[in-house]
């Protein structure tokens, strides 16, 4: 099997509270990482803002190109009637569009979400230093809390052994 196609399998299982406990769990590494080794916050915040604009950009073009896409169908069958609106349960809509919005990533996107959130953590622990405040072991329990979900759901055991 291939390396992509198989991240993208795995990437296919995570639903929207995955991609918030992923985001969590990369900005308590990041905040680590510059808790124990402070030059990585030495760069002008130019270079952080500019790395940031280069990895968010693809992401919002793929939110851009499916919109698009969205729209372009509808105006080709302009014949068909609008379906009546549904009653949803409190507490749905929203759950559900979070879930359309994860539907649509692939592991490119994944790590590009991965690398944004990476540089904009550091942006903000360079021009807030208070957030910088706790130890270290702290930022390294709230990966490991995070990361132990992740974990358990994207590589399932299969007879005792992992399933990779």
């Amino acid at each position: 099997m291939n390396f992509v196609k198989w991240l993208d399998a795995r990437v296919a299982r995570m639903g929207w509270m995955d991609i918030a406990l992923l985001k969590i769990c990369v900005a308590a590494f990041t905040l680590m990482l510059a808790k124990l080794w402070p030059i990585i916050l030495t760069p002008h915040w130019a270079i952080f803002a500019f790395i940031f604009l280069l990895a968010y950009a693809p992401l919002k073009q793929v939110q851009i190109g499916k919109l698009t896409e969205s729209l372009a169908t509808k105006q080709k069958r302009p014949e068909q009637t609008r379906p009546p609106i549904q009653q949803a349960t409190p507490g749905a809509g929203f759950s559900a569009w979070m879930q359309a919005r994860v539907d649509n990533l692939n592991a490119l996107d994944i790590g590009l979400l991965k690398v944004s959130v990476t540089v904009l953590t550091l942006l903000l622990a360079k021009y807030w230093p208070p957030l910088l405040t706790p130890d270290w072991k702290i930022f390294g329990g709230i990966f490991l809390i995070t990361y132990a979900p992740l974990m358990v759901k994207l590589f399932p055991r299969k007879n005792g052994h992992a399933g990779i």
